[in-house]
């Protein structure tokens, strides 16, 4: 070991200007004053899209987030859920949170709860947002949940006009009330329906 005033630990041999920096075990090991320093430049999170058939009840849709390699460093991201054309409430239930990615540790997932049920219409989407990456990078932090519709497609009636023969008509009507139980807001949404609807609710 030779003593110089370039060398920031003289007892540690790999410890010396121009040494490579050994990611997570928290020394400066080539002396420029960083600790840790590019550890993160090649190490990326991402998250793929995810569908599911919303089916009649509560299901989950599980997100997985994953890390480009693993890491030395303990690394985290923010998450929360946003609306596109499905609602937080009665469509899905909103979430937010942390992950946190021990070293070592590769993938995590983050599981969304949809509320299922027997109404005809189009599918739903909403949105997973990563934020506040820590030791990663995030190149596409956003992936899209679609809630697939696997009701009928439509109702048949049969109506008569006064001077032709009848025929079939395809008639779309639905009623989706949740959550259920309520405890303080109650959703009530009306599909297909024309002119003033009344409900008695009990």
């Amino acid at each position: 070991t030779v003593t110089n005033s370039l060398d920031c630990d003289d007892q540690n041999a790999s410890v010396h200007p121009g040494a490579t920096e050994i990611c997570g075990n928290g020394i400066d090991d080539n002396c420029n004053g960083q600790i840790d320093e590019n550890c993160t430049s090649n190490i990326r999170f991402t998250i793929a899209d995810k569908a599911k058939l919303e089916g009649n009840g509560p299901r989950t849709i599980s997100f997985i987030v994953k890390l480009s390699k693993a890491s030395t460093q303990t690394v985290q991201v923010s998450y929360a859920t946003q609306n596109i054309t499905a609602l937080a409430g009665p469509d899905y239930s909103a979430k937010t949170g942390t992950l946190t990615f021990a070293p070592g540790v590769r993938k995590q997932t983050i599981n969304i709860t949809i509320n299922g049920d027997r109404i005809v219409e189009p599918d739903e989407t909403f949105r997973i947002l990563l934020s506040n990456p820590v030791n990663a990078s995030m190149p596409d932090g956003e992936a899209i949940g679609t809630i697939i519709n696997d009701d009928a497609t439509a109702v048949a009636a049969t109506v008569e006009p006064t001077n032709t023969a009848a025929k079939s008509v395809t008639v779309t009507t639905g009623l989706k009330v949740s959550p259920n139980p309520a405890t303080t807001t109650l959703y009530v949404q009306l599909t297909g329906y024309k002119g003033n609807v009344t409900l008695q609710l009990r």
